[in-house]
């Protein structure tokens, strides 16, 4: 199994958790198929549990962090549910904006392919959508990054604090290098680390 590519180190990396259109749902059949043949796969709902779990745990130390959400203008970074796709089925940064829009907060968006689904979903209200990440970080008061796109790695944080109005990252993918941002001030939060 180790060989086999698409097993390894890269799949077990700490994050916001699963999402897209097959995995969630084949986990949710595996359960229902389980119990239909009598048998409690207590180890299914587990994992659907922690998964939705681990989303909502992100949102939470976000409004601690943040506190009242009301007219923040939060930038969030990745809508897809991974990098290189432009789908959002069960995007866990997709639900983050809706709750966080729900909060009273201005959400600003950048994907480097997802916009045109995102829209679709977010709608307008208190929603404005960016097509480069460093702007839609002007004047926000937190970046979250939602999908891990190489493109994020590559950002000049130097430039990136100089827009912010607040050097605030909540990383949902543990992309950005903590000691490199610490060392010009950010507040970082990060997953498991």
């Amino acid at each position: 199994m180790g060989l086999d590519s698409r097993i390894g180190h890269k799949f077990l990396k700490a994050g916001l958790g699963y999402g897209g259109s097959c995995f969630p749902k084949d986990v949710r059949a595996l359960q229902s198929i389980s119990g239909e043949n009598g048998y409690q796969f207590q180890l299914l709902k587990v994992v659907i549990d922690v998964n939705n779990h681990q989303r909502w745990k992100f949102f939470h130390k976000i409004k601690n962090i943040l506190g009242d959400l009301n007219n923040k203008e939060i930038t969030i970074w990745g809508l897809a549910f991974k990098a290189n796709t432009d789908d959002i089925r069960e995007s866990i940064a997709i639900d983050l904006a809706l709750k966080l829009i729900e909060e009273g907060a201005k959400v600003r968006v950048y994907d480097p392919k997802a916009m045109e689904n995102a829209c679709k979903v977010l709608g307008q209200e208190n929603v404005v959508y960016f097509f480069n990440a460093l702007d839609a970080c002007h004047g926000a008061d937190a970046l979250i990054i939602g999908t891990e796109w190489p493109e994020f790695q590559e950002i000049d944080i130097v430039q990136l604090r100089n827009v912010m109005k607040s050097q605030i990252i909540f990383d949902g993918r543990n992309l950005l290098d903590k000691n490199k941002l610490l060392n010009l001030d950010f507040k970082y939060y990060s997953i498991g680390r």
